[in-house]
């Protein structure tokens, strides 16, 4: 039977890693690979911190941070070396880089600055969107 390629992108990325030490022991390995994890968990922590401060104050923010921080999947995830917190960390800094470099003039109307009026406004434009394309077909 034929086995179709699976997730190559975490284990290219773990074996770059890998090449930068030089450890024979398979266990020693897997600390690394948990290691890796969480430091990806940690940046993501981050990132979701800068995100949610593109809409909300600087104490919403930490809080959004600090509820992702705490999240079991999240943590459970991270320990166990898994491939989320890679995928994660993308998904992420790619929404941060669509939002930041997405400004409006600071100048304009206050509907069209961050906050959470225009991320209402953009999550009901995307469900109006994706409900007529699911329509159509």
């Amino acid at each position: 039977s034929e086995y179709g390629v699976g997730n190559n992108g975490w284990p290219i990325f773990l074996s770059g890693i890998f090449s930068l030490f030089k450890f024979d022991n398979l266990l020693t390995l897997m600390t690394l690979q948990r290691f890796v994890a969480v430091f990806i968990s940690v940046a993501t922590i981050v990132l979701v911190y800068l995100l949610c401060r593109s809409f909300f104050e600087k104490k919403y923010a930490l809080i959004g941070a600090l509820i992702f921080a705490l999240e079991p999947r999240i943590i459970q995830n991270s320990m166990l070396g898994s491939t989320d917190p890679l995928y994660i960390i993308l998904v992420t800094a790619s929404l941060m880089l669509f939002f930041r470099f997405n400004k409006k003039d600071k100048t304009a109307e206050p509907e069209n600055q961050p906050g959470p009026k225009k991320f209402n406004k953009i999550m009901i434009k995307n469900i109006h969107h994706h409900a007529r394309v699911k329509t159509k077909r």
